[in-house]
């Protein structure tokens, strides 16, 4: 449940107050298609977690949904951080030769890296495709991408980022 209000969550801000009541097939296959995005974004770091048999799951924040809802109403700053992939690897675990720490990086990494390939995906989709509709959802979703891996490897906070960077051996 979590994760669908997140979405949703998402899906509202990235599409704005003004568009998101609108009752058009463009809303509605945008709509899909940031719910598609969110949901690979989350679910990459929580498969990556599990594959090295780490516990993993959806958290809800409530101050990052408020501040997700409130750019809403931004045109053009939006800050997307309705919630994160707890990920709990024990220490002792051997992890297939691989150290928790190596694992919490790949898990982290893993979101961001299936925006990179979404949003490629999406634009060389736009470019191909002849329909005028479809060219303007591919290419707004594929900003969203763009923004969601920019957004989410900034070293702040609860960012993605934030978790490699403090993951990472400073030498």
């Amino acid at each position: 449940m979590s994760l669908i209000i997140g979405m949703l969550a998402v899906i509202v801000a990235w599409l704005g107050y003004k568009r998101v009541f609108t009752a058009s097939k463009v809303v509605f296959v945008e709509a899909v298609l940031i719910a598609v995005s969110v949901a690979i974004h989350e679910l990459s770091h929580r498969n990556i977690a599990r594959r090295y048999g780490c516990i993993s799951r959806y958290v809800l924040d409530p101050l990052g949904l408020i501040l997700t809802l409130l750019s809403t109403f931004s045109p053009y700053l939006k800050i997307i951080v309705p919630g994160y992939v707890l990920i709990t690897c024990p220490s002792h675990w051997g992890l297939g030769g691989r150290g928790s720490k190596d694992v919490l990086i790949l898990a982290t990494i893993a979101g961001p890296l299936s925006n990179i390939v979404l949003g490629i995906i999406f634009r060389i989709t736009a470019i191909l495709v002849g329909a005028e509709f479809f060219k303007i959802v591919f290419l707004d979703v594929s900003r969203l991408n763009g923004w969601l891996a920019f957004f989410n490897l900034l070293p702040i906070g609860p960012l993605d980022g934030a978790r490699i960077f403090r993951a990472l051996p400073i030498t």
